[in-house]
């Protein structure tokens, strides 16, 4: 039923013409009843649909009407030279591409990574600002506690990025390498460039980085520091005000001594009167 239709390609109304008769052409071979859905045609005959399998067969026809055209390949191109410079342009491409998306990665993390730590320290400076503020003090310790394991998550991946763009670095290195002994100093000079522009690319982001580590070493001394002098002055108020409840206590003891003394001093005069009268 198709034959040689794909010399022709038909389209729009004789195209929907053929697709019916090819269906109902299958439905019948398959002696199918018409409520079957259409894609069951195809799946269970391994059929195509009309207008693929056309697009197939003037596929290759095309193909077949090409092969004369096919010319042999150059013989200087299969030399051991060639082949060796040609394998050598392949090493410096997948080497510079490794390179590249391993950068781009890296600069990515130390992006992270930086926001992570300004992140912390926020929140560690507002620590010192709540002190003596029970609730408000636990809650921001809550939260430096998830900041500082997201931190320490990031400090991992951006540690493990770094080993992998030395990799990279040195995988390009050696490719520029291979490629100018293979004789293709234009090759060479494009990773050499590559590992250079990769560098200047990342140096400002580690920068950044840097800093803000440098940021945070200087904002933990000086949270240790102010916790420290608040920890000093809360137990030296405590001790103030234990000293005064003792030296009231003091008072109260010396204040009932003395009462007991001149009430004892009283009864000892009664009763040396009452002697006295006694005697009298």
């Amino acid at each position: 039923m198709l034959y040689g239709l794909e010399t022709l390609l038909p389209n729009g109304k004789n195209l929907d013409l053929i697709n019916k008769q090819y269906k109902k052409m299958l439905k019948q071979i398959l002696s199918l009843t018409t409520n079957v859905a259409d894609p069951a045609v195809y799946i269970i005959s391994g059929q195509l649909p009309a207008e693929a399998e056309i697009h197939k067969r003037a596929f290759t026809l095309s193909s077949c009407q090409t092969t004369d055209n096919i010319t042999a390949p150059d013989p200087s191109t299969l030399l051991s030279e060639t082949l060796v410079r040609n394998a050598s342009f392949a090493v410096v491409e997948s080497t510079t591409a490794f390179l590249s998306q391993v950068t781009v990665s890296l600069v990515e993390s130390c992006e992270q990574y930086t926001k992570a730590l300004y992140i912390l320290m926020k929140l560690m400076d507002y620590r010192l600002k709540v002190l003596g503020n029970g609730e408000s003090e636990q809650k921001i310790a809550d939260l430096i506690i998830e900041a500082r394991a997201s931190v320490n998550k990031l400090k991992s991946r951006n540690q493990e990025l770094q080993l992998l763009y030395m990799s990279a670095y040195n995988l390009v290195n050696e490719a520029s390498t291979a490629a100018y002994t293979a004789g293709s100093e234009f090759h060479s000079t494009v990773a050499t460039s590559m590992v250079q522009s990769s560098e200047v690319h990342l140096s400002k982001f580690q920068r950044d980085l840097k800093d803000a580590e440098a940021e945070l070493r200087e904002m933990e001394a000086n949270v240790i520091r102010v916790e420290s002098e608040y920890m000093e002055k809360k137990i030296q108020a405590q001790d103030d005000n234990s000293d005064v409840e003792n030296k009231d206590f003091l008072n109260i003891e010396t204040q009932n001594i003395e009462t007991n003394s001149e009430d004892n001093f009283q009864h000892d005069g009664l009763f040396d009167a009452e002697r006295n009268e006694n005697e009298s």
